[in-house]
């Protein structure tokens, strides 16, 4: 069954569209389009840990950015009017937070939080030299669109440094030639081959899925896995083609589709280790392709549950905040029904403390990856789990080589259609066993052209 005419998805995501000011308010600044480079506008440093105020003018945001840190830091940037963006660094040696909407950089203030020994804040205005003001200059920097060519996107844009120009003239773009003339633009790459394009591919191993059988839509979410995040894809139950792609900085647990508007809530969270059960309410609209983190407080809540009780009505069961002197932190939860006119309208970080009060209740963490695994399965033939890609060689006759979770090696074909071989090996095991369709012994793999990059929050810092 197809989606009604009245919810207006398309599979096609532009190169060239991005969030701006509000509509960039926590999300991801490594996962956001952005038409040049970031800036420092005000930096510290004190405790041996560095901190910076990070500025898109494009995006109309800033956000905190902190490294020279460990875990349990903790990085933060506070508007003046209020609203504050916050993160815990899991592992690594710098993080960074959400981004925040201002008018401007000085609204704004950066800190980080060492733990036990105090926290330094950004106040002193950052100068940029001349050589940050070429490399804006040198740079077009654009988030590739989440969804397959497969799908209709022919075109991919990702992060384009002058210092790449040349490999692109290679592969025939003379257009090009005159480098003078492409300065701080969008370069458009062109797909020669999808090595292991499938569908479901940008989701990786599903976690959880749920439809919504009248509009013919199915919500898939990955694995949380290395480098922080979770995917959740929204995808047509007869096409196939994936609708909306987004990352979540936390593990999903629950999804719900509105039941009359074009609306995804996502719930998530985890425990971090050591005191707080943190996460988020997202809130996916399904038109635009873009998601906002409803709950106000920094740290959020992890969401368990989720069910829309009517058209204004969402009931919501969540982790208790901590589990300070609480021996069933880990099967209880408290349950609170949010009640909203128009829930399109719903601003970002708009639910506090008491949206969210509610009784305790039994609060159980099911495993839906069973599950997920034959609604996928049951709609795709050619699916199957495939989780991170951990290196790519290309060999010199065309084909490419891939190892990745759960393949010790894999070889692809030229062509990109065909698997030659591929060898497993079990976790804990000390022999490998080997498949092989491929006489010559080699071939190639690649990850889904157009899925969104795999990048790190504690690790991987936009610029």
């Amino acid at each position: 069954m197809a989606a009604p005419s009245t919810v207006r998805l398309s599979p096609t995501i532009s190169c060239s569209c991005s969030c701006h000011s509000d509509a960039c308010a926590s999300l991801d600044p490594a996962h956001t389009r952005r038409a040049e480079d970031p800036v420092t506008t005000y930096r510290g440093q004190k405790y041996g840990a560095k901190i910076e105020l990070r500025h898109s003018e494009a995006c109309g945001t800033v956000w905190a950015k902190m490294s020279k840190t460990f875990a349990g830091d903790r990085v933060i940037v506070t508007h003046r009017d209020g609203p504050s963006e916050e993160y815990r660094q899991q592992g690594g040696h710098d993080a960074h937070t959400s981004m925040l909407a201002v008018d401007t950089p000085g609204d704004a203030e950066a800190c980080v939080i060492v733990q036990d020994r105090g926290t330094v804040c950004a106040t002193e205005r950052n100068t940029p030299s001349l050589a940050a003001g070429k490399r804006v200059a040198e740079s077009a920097c654009y988030l590739t669109p989440p969804c397959s060519p497969r799908h209709g996107q022919p075109d991919c844009c990702r992060i384009l440094p002058r210092k790449h120009f040349k490999a692109v003239v290679a592969k025939g773009r003379d257009d090009l030639l005159d480098l003078a003339k492409i300065d701080a633009m969008t370069i458009p790459l062109s797909v020669d081959r999808v090595f292991g394009d499938r569908s479901f591919a940008e989701i990786g191993d599903p976690v959880l899925a749920t439809a919504d059988e009248r509009r013919g839509l199915l919500a898939v979410a990955g694995m949380y896995g290395f480098g922080g995040t979770a995917p959740v894809g929204v995808y047509g139950m007869g096409d196939l083609a994936c609708y909306a792609l987004v990352r979540s900085h936390y593990p999903v647990h629950a999804m719900a589709f509105h039941p009359t508007l074009p609306l995804l809530a996502v719930g998530t969270g985890r425990y971090d280790g050591g005191y707080f059960f943190e996460g988020q309410l997202l809130l996916l609209h399904l038109e635009t392709g873009t998601a906002i983190s409803l709950i106000e407080h920094g740290l959020g809540r992890q969401v368990l549950e989720l069910e829309w009780l009517d058209e204004q009505a969402l009931r919501v069961v969540m982790a208790p905040p901590d589990d300070w002197q609480d021996e069933t932190a880990r099967v209880e939860g408290h349950v609170a029904v949010v009640r909203r006119p128009d829930w399109t309208a719903v601003p970002a970080k708009s639910l506090t403390g008491h949206d969210l009060a509610g009784p305790r209740v039994s609060a159980p963490r099911p495993d839906g990856s069973a599950v997920a695994h034959r609604l996928v399965a049951g709609l795709s033939a050619d699916w199957e789990s495939r989780r991170h890609v951990r290196a790519v060689e290309a060999l010199s006759d065309g084909r490419i080589l891939a190892t990745l979770d759960g393949i010790q090696l894999e070889s692809w074909l030229p062509s990109g259609s065909e698997r030659g071989w591929f060898r497993t090996r079990r976790a804990g095991a000390r022999s490998s066993s080997l498949r092989t369709k491929d006489p010559r012994g080699s071939g190639s793999y690649a990850a889904p052209a157009c899925a969104t990059p795999f990048r790190s929050r504690s690790s991987g810092s936009p610029r």
